[in-house]
């Protein structure tokens, strides 16, 4: 993939090449392009440098290959190491070719037994030549073996033929030339000891994106933006948008788990969990309330103004999102499928009423709230949370746990699963004795049964997702063609299937993802802004006015970052 930055970021270092053969780099236009016709010194030789002079000269030039045999002892010994990484902080643009390539991170994997101690060029990746198995294995072996000292930190790049990396924030970027490459890295194995290898392919960026991104900084995040908008236009109308945390960042949504959170405050099992809110619903509807005065001010960003325009201009089908804070409704999107519910209203749990009501209605009705939305004296104290309990349950207020997705803003009538499930908590609870009746008179009614006891309209913990959202949610993604992931992390089932759905039902089907970090939807992402919602996609917005204006919606290709 390639590595764009916007016109304001923060300049980037100078990449390292590895290549496998000298002809290969030579003819690259990647290395062409990043020396720009500047004196290149070539630093060869069997027995290692051509003298002091060529490690003198390496610190006056701009660009420098290094293509020598000898061993890291030897380089340490001749003062060349230390005159690379004197080079590479200066802005030189290095690059090894054959064996040495494997020299310049902090381990060498010289056998599949044996691990010895890098250049350190790069503190954090170990370089492999991966042109047989023998080479392949000693990748492997010193990536496992890093990771066994406690270097989790450390990936390896198995290159077939060429690569540039870049050093990022928290980690590298590896751009592959010619022949794809591989990233390695190591996952636990939930239920057993010891770790699995992970193995990510890199492919290598066509064309068109490689020609269209060759720009100067400020035109290469526009380059990307006309890429993009294009792919989007040229869905003809089925883009599904799948939302997360992100989407509302900026419209000041407070988290969960974080330090300082509503968890460090409250118990998420008697707040959230269904079975505390048979016990006792005055608990969490009190809870909701504090909520409910935090979430008011909270207002749509210009990400969330920018969806909507998209729905009107015929671009975005639906959003999917696995926030619960009505801010897609709000900003004026239509089709909002809300996998977790909405957190700003209350749901009848009779069968067959299942009306919402808003929930100042609910509060005021209660008496806890005033006319001018303060909270009363009439409000009972507010929950504390009793005890530490092990491990996170609930993620994020608008990207919560893979148990708690649910609805869509035009489905209330069809979550007939809900009233069931509940109905069976309270038997149960009954049947133990556990269940509370008077604490369970005491919640707030439906006002339009009259009978219904009203529940905050989210999923909460021990509940499912609603069926038939879900189904519409997923079929609608095996339609798209295209996919915008927005501010999630892909860690959070169902939702992370949605864009690999359009990629197994639609071919070519095309993913954009705006996220500040690469994450797990990065793998399977064409483009990935590292940037904001509220950044990106007003100006995304804009393009695609542009060229339905201009009639121009031409495809240009896939595979970059752009940040």
């Amino acid at each position: 993939v390639l590595l764009v930055d916007p016109p304001d970021a923060a300049p980037c270092g100078s990449p390292v090449f590895v290549f496998c053969e000298l002809e290969e780099l030579i003819a690259s236009n990647e290395w062409k392009e990043a020396v720009d016709g500047t004196e290149v010194l070539q630093i060869f030789g069997a027995d290692g440098v051509d003298g002091p002079a060529a490690i003198q000269r390496l610190l006056e030039v701009k660009a420098a290959v290094i293509h020598t045999e000898g061993s890291v002892q030897e380089w340490e010994q001749m003062g060349l190491t230390e005159a690379l990484r004197t080079a590479r902080a200066a802005g030189v643009m290095l690059a090894f070719v054959g064996r040495c390539a494997t020299w310049i991170g902090p381990w060498v994997g010289r056998t599949p037994k044996k691990l010895q101690k890098g250049l350190g060029l790069l503190d954090r990746a170990v370089i492999g030549i991966a042109e047989d198995d023998l080479q392949w294995d000693a990748l492997i072996s010193v990536v496992m073996k890093a990771h066994e000292r406690g270097d989790t930190s450390v990936v390896g790049y198995a290159v077939r033929e060429g690569a540039s990396i870049i050093e990022r924030a928290g980690g590298y970027r590896l751009q592959a030339i010619g022949r794809q490459c591989f990233e390695l890295s190591t996952t636990k194995k939930e239920g057993a000891e010891g770790k699995l290898l992970k193995k990510r392919e890199i492919t290598v960026p066509d064309a068109d994106v490689r020609a269209a991104l060759r720009l100067p900084p400020a035109q290469r995040w526009e380059a990307a933006l006309r890429v993009a908008a294009s792919w989007l236009l040229e869905a003809g109308g089925t883009v599904v948008v799948s939302t997360g945390a992100g989407m509302s960042a900026e419209s000041g949504i407070p988290t969960y788990r974080d330090q300082g959170g509503l968890w460090e405050l409250y118990d998420q099992m008697e707040v959230s969990h269904i079975k505390g809110f048979a016990t006792d619903p005055t608990k969490c509807w009190r809870f909701e309330l504090e909520l409910h005065q935090l979430l008011k001010a909270c207002l749509p960003n210009d990400g969330h103004k920018a969806l909507a325009e998209l729905e009107q201009l015929g671009v975005v089908k639906t959003v999917v999102t696995q926030n619960v804070d009505g801010l897609h409704l709000s900003s004026g999107s239509q089709d909002v499928i809300e996998l977790h519910g909405n957190e700003t209203r209350g749901i009848c749990m009779k069968a067959d009423c299942r009306k919402t009501v808003p929930y100042e209605s609910i509060f005021k009705s209660l008496g806890w709230m005033d006319e001018n939305g303060e909270t009363t004296a009439a409000a009972p104290a507010l929950p504390t949370r009793k005890a530490a309990r092990k491990g996170d349950v609930y993620a994020e207020l608008s990207d919560s746990s893979t148990d708690s997705p649910k609805s869509s803003s035009s489905s209330s009538n069809e979550r007939d699963a809900a009233p069931e499930h509940f109905d069976k908590v309270l038997g149960k609870l009954r049947k133990k004795k556990k269940l509370d009746e008077q604490a369970l008179a005491a919640g707030p009614r439906c006002p339009h049964c009259t009978e219904g006891v009203l529940k905050p309209d989210a999923i909460y913990f021990g509940e499912g997702l609603d069926r038939k959202t879900l189904k519409r949610a997923l079929a609608l993604s095996g339609q798209a063609r295209a996919v915008l992931v927005v501010g999630t992390s892909g860690v959070v089932a169902p939702a992370n299937k949605i864009h690999k759905i359009a990629k197994a039902k639609q071919k070519g089907a095309r993913v954009v993802e705006v996220n500040p970090t690469e994450t797990d939807i990065t793998v399977d992402a064409d483009i990935l802004f590292m940037s904001t919602a509220a950044t990106v996609l007003p100006a995304l917005c804009a393009e695609i006015r542009k060229l339905k204006s201009d009639g121009d919606a031409e495809p240009k290709g896939s595979s970059c970052v752009v940040t």
